[in-house]
């Protein structure tokens, strides 16, 4: 019965939109309705919203509504309360240009470009790119070595490329398949955001340009793509310094390991 009330409410509420003045009733509506909706909070909910790209930071301008709602309102539920932005906009402006949550805000974009081992979230195995294939494997070597290149151009800003360390290939999806590519196009163009488990681990994920899926892996071993930011599409990443990475390849070359 409830949810019926809080539908009525905003039906009524939609009437007062032209005017951008809700009642408090109306606005309590709204709310009540969101909360019928996103039901008890629950790990796999707060872990779905991907929250901010690779080593990038955002920040909330100062902003209130028509309806006098600031950022941190939207923030809290920005699939269910950004979609109202534009209804509540204030002189020309509104919460998507103000507020992280609804893609706004004040972005100070991070350095992504380095070498990184990559660690499914899944299966614990690190993402591995050879001269023919992509896979997952247990242990760490030059080929779980993934460089990140920024791609620059204007249909490719903000888009990064995944190399193998040592070949000259890129990881790249075509077709809804994982494989590797000589070159760097939109079908080897990613970007890259982050998330926040419950525990307040980050985790990071890769999204294609050209196919909009998202990396993962299929098992222990195989790599796949999938079409939403479920656990296997969750990675961990682990820089590599200049140092570090000097020491393990020089270490890798004694043992004769690739």
């Amino acid at each position: 019965m409830r949810i019926f009330t809080a539908l009525g409410l905003l039906i009524a509420s939609c009437f007062s939109v032209f005017s951008k003045d809700l009642t408090s009733d109306e606005h309590v509506a709204i709310e009540a309705l969101e909360a019928e909706i996103k039901g008890p909070s629950s790990d796999i909910a707060d872990t779905e919203t991907i929250t901010e790209e690779l080593g990038a930071t955002c920040e909330d301008k100062i902003f209130e509504d028509s309806v006098k709602n600031t950022c941190a309102w939207y923030d809290d539920y920005p699939d269910l309360r950004c979609p109202y932005a534009e209804t509540f906009e204030k002189n020309n402006l509104d919460a998507r240009w103000a507020c992280c949550g609804c893609d706004g805000g004040t972005r100070n974009k991070g350095n992504f470009v380095g070498t990184y081992y990559m660690k499914s979230w899944e299966y614990g195995t690190y993402l591995s790119i050879t001269d023919s294939d992509v896979t997952f494997t247990e242990r760490k070597s030059n080929n779980n070595k993934i460089k990140i290149e920024e791609i620059h151009g204007a249909k490719f800003e903000d888009k990064y490329a995944l190399k193998a360390y040592n070949y000259d290939k890129y990881l790249t999806v075509y077709n809804g398949k994982v494989g590797v590519y000589y070159d760097r196009t939109q079908y080897e163009a990613f970007e890259i955001m982050s998330g926040i488990q419950i525990d307040g681990d980050n985790y990071y994920v890769f999204k294609n340009e050209k196919e909009g899926v998202y990396l993962a892996a299929a098992n222990v071993r195989t790599a796949n793509v999938v079409d939403s930011v479920v656990e296997n599409a969750r990675f961990i990443y682990e820089r590599i310094d200049a140092s570090e990475e000097s020491n393990h390849f020089e270490k890798e070359n004694l043992l004769g390991i690739n």
